[in-house]
C-alpha cells in the first residue's frame, strides 16, 4: 500500500509542476492569446477556433516500476533441486525494477478531446518478482532460506492508441536474461512474453522550441504463462513511472 501511495503522490506533483511549467511557457511564447484579443478576433467563436497541434518526433525515457509473478512458482524447481520442496508454491512478491528506451509518436492535440494518436515504445524493461523462500524442506527437515530476486530482462515492443490522456496497446517482450539468486534460469522461461499495457500517458509539448516532456504512469499485465516446461503457470505483472524527454517534428 505504502508502495501505490507513494507512485500516486510523485505523479500528482510533477503532473501539476509539469502542467504550470508548460502553461508558462506558451504563454511566454506568445501562444495563449488572452480572452480579450480572442472576443476581438473572434467575436462569436471565442477559444472555440485555437487550431489542433501536431505532435510528430522521438523521445527518450526511462522510468522505475515494481513488478511480481501472478500465479504459481517454486524457487528449488527453477534451481533443479529435485529433492527439496519442489511440490510447495511459493509466494512472491513485488519486485522493484527499471525501464529504459525510446519513443516514436505521431498524434493530434484536438481542440475538444485532447490527444489522438499513436505511439511505439522500444524498450529495455526488467520484470520479476521477489519469492520468498525462507523456509523449505530437504529430506524432511526444515532447512531456512532467504527470500531470492527473479530478474527477467526483456526488450520489449510496445505500440498502443493514445485518446486524452490514456493509451491502451499490446506488448511483445523477447527475454535476454533470467537470473534467480546469481543463477542463470533462462532455460527455464519461455524466450517470448505477450501482453497488454493500460497507462496514463502524457506528452507535453513546448511548440516553439520544438521539444516536450514525457511522463506516463504505465501498468503491464501479461497474458501468457512465462515458465516453460513446470508444474505451474505464472504471468507477468508490473507498474512502471516513466519520465523523458521529447524531440519535436512538426
Amino acid at each position: 500500500m505504502k508502495n501505490k501511495q507513494f507512485f500516486v503522490l510523485v505523479f500528482c506533483l510533477i503532473f501539476l509542476w509539469a502542467n504550470f511549467s508548460f502553461s508558462a511557457d506558451r504563454a511566454r511564447d506568445g501562444e495563449i492569446p488572452d480572452v480579450e484579443n480572442n472576443q476581438r478576433r473572434y467575436p462569436r467563436g471565442g477559444l472555440r477556433k485555437i487550431k489542433n497541434i501536431k505532435v510528430h518526433g522521438i523521445g527518450v525515457f526511462g522510468g522505475i516500476g515494481k513488478t511480481r509473478g501472478f500465479g504459481e512458482i517454486n524457487y528449488e524447481e527453477l534451481e533443479n533441486k529435485s529433492s527439496i520442496d519442489t511440490g510447495k508454491e511459493d509466494e512472491n512478491n513485488h519486485l522493484t525494477t527499471f525501464s529504459a528506451g525510446i519513443r516514436y509518436e505521431c498524434s493530434l492535440i484536438t481542440r475538444y478531446i485532447g490527444f489522438v494518436g499513436f505511439r511505439l515504445d522500444i524498450l529495455y524493461q526488467r520484470m520479476g518478482m521477489e519469492i520468498d523462500n525462507r523456509y523449505s524442506y530437504s529430506g524432511g527437515s526444515l532447512t531456512v532460506g532467504a527470500d531470492q530476486d527473479v530478474q527477467l530482462d526483456y526488450v520489449v515492443f510496445n505500440p498502443a492508441f493514445k485518446l486524452t490522456v490514456f493509451s491502451l496497446g499490446v506488448y511483445v517482450g523477447v527475454l535476454l536474461r533470467a537470473d534467480a539468486g546469481g543463477m542463470d534460469v533462462k532455460s527455464k522461461f519461455n524466450d517470448i512474453d505477450f501482453g497488454i499495457t493500460f497507462a496514463v500517458d502524457l506528452t507535453m509539448p513546448f511548440i516553439k522550441k520544438k521539444t516536450g516532456m514525457i511522463m506516463q504512469f504505465e501498468g503491464v499485465f501479461g497474458l501468457i504463462n512465462i515458465r516453460k516446461d513446470g508444474d505451474y503457470n505464472v504471468r507477468n505483472l508490473g507498474f512502471f513511472f516513466k519520465m523523458g524527454y521529447f524531440f519535436n517534428v512538426f
